[in-house]
């Protein structure tokens, strides 16, 4: 025999299917026309058209103040980890299983984010959703003290507290005291926070007479 010729064969999905998932080595022979036979090659590859399970998402904090998060969990090894539903597409790879990947944030909203995982021969998982809200926006308050009374001989006054967020809305406060020269030391007192509350008895650190100004 002379001559070569170039030839192919189309091997359809319904046949890998029937075959199920797995390596596949293919085993190709020529036959001229005097009846000899020559192997003339071989080759393999694996059939996979089963998804990666559902990534697992790591509890995250939300409400929160920075622009980005870092979300990690677990996933298919080796896959590549889509982030979806921030400011802008993240992505990472699943190294030994485990994955963690920087998202940009979308200012002063709720941000649904879907995370996919891809394996190599590009089946997607289902998604994994978490809810992150993004927050800027300070909240505002008043103070009024011992009803608007700007003289008191008592070194306990009562606090009036008025807040209000248009945000993730207010929980914690903290109460400080500035004092303005009083024989001549200055105080400045400032307060562990503490759960939000409309109501506050206050106790003046006071060393005499004096403005003081709470805040």
């Amino acid at each position: 025999a002379s001559g070569a010729t170039n030839w192919n064969v189309i091997i359809t999905s319904t046949q890998l299917n029937a075959g199920g998932n797995g390596l596949y080595t293919i085993i190709s022979t020529a036959t001229d026309n005097a009846g000899n036979i020559e192997t003339t090659g071989t080759g393999s590859f694996i059939w996979d058209s089963i998804a990666p399970s559902v990534p697992v998402i790591n509890p995250v904090s939300s409400p929160v103040y920075s622009a980005s998060q870092i979300i990690a969990g677990t996933a298919e090894s080796g896959s590549t980890i889509n982030i979806s539903g921030g400011s802008a597409l993240a992505s990472g790879i699943a190294t030994g299983g485990n994955y963690s990947i920087l998202v940009s944030l979308t200012e002063n909203s709720v941000n649904n984010l879907s995370v996919t995982a891809t394996d190599t021969a590009g089946n997607i998982s289902s998604p994994a959703t978490t809810s992150i809200f993004q927050d800027k926006i300070s909240p505002t308050g008043s103070i009024v003290i011992d009803s608007g009374n700007e003289v008191t001989n008592d070194k306990e006054v009562s606090l009036t507290i008025s807040a209000s967020d248009s945000g993730s809305g207010v929980e914690k406060m903290r109460i400080g005291q500035n004092l303005v020269q009083v024989n001549t030391i200055d105080y400045n007192v400032s307060a562990e926070w503490e759960d939000f509350v409309t109501a506050k008895t206050f106790a003046l650190v006071t060393d005499g007479d004096g403005e003081y100004i709470i805040y």
